[in-house]
């Protein structure tokens, strides 16, 4: 590793290592990091419940904080909300009838995928363009919204590929 400046660091990786994906698919890549990030959180949210915590507190860092998902997969900016439901492409939230929501960002074609598998236990299901939620001049991501209720989330947790 070689430090750079401003907490940047640079890696040199050798090339025969990185050959081995010269031909690999970037929106195949996509999908399975989606995949494996929305089932981690939704095995996370489960043992979060499971474990009788409050609902109120259930959001992205504190489930990282907590151990149930991988280290630095979210890392709260300075003068950003530590306890809001999205954070580094995660959504983690619960409702007032204590409802769990659960999300990722990706491609529409991606998240279309993702909500077929995980659709039949789900009570609601939604896409959402980030251009409408952020601000942001022009996306291609958008923002994929599961909703179980407590006994939904297990049966969701049962299909998902184990951390």
């Amino acid at each position: 590793m070689r430090s750079g400046s401003g907490g940047v660091a640079f890696y040199r990786v050798p090339l025969e290592l990185m050959s081995a994906y010269k031909d690999a698919d970037p929106n195949a890549l996509q999908a399975r990091i989606a995949s494996v990030r929305l089932d981690v959180l939704i095995q996370a949210a489960r043992h979060y419940v499971s474990d009788g915590r409050h609902l109120s507190d259930m959001n992205p860092v504190e489930v990282q904080r907590l151990g149930l998902i991988p280290p630095r997969w979210v890392n709260s900016a300075p003068g950003l909300d530590i306890r809001a439901p999205l954070q580094n492409g995660l959504y983690l939230t619960s409702k007032e009838n204590g409802d769990v929501v659960v999300g990722v960002i990706a491609t529409p074609q991606i998240l279309n995928n993702l909500a077929g598998r995980y659709r039949q236990y789900a009570n609601k299901v939604e896409i959402w363009p980030l251009i409408k939620t952020s601000g942001f001049a022009e996306s291609t991501q958008s923002l994929l919204l599961l909703e179980y209720n407590q006994r939904q989330l297990s049966q969701a947790a049962a299909i998902v590929r184990q951390p």
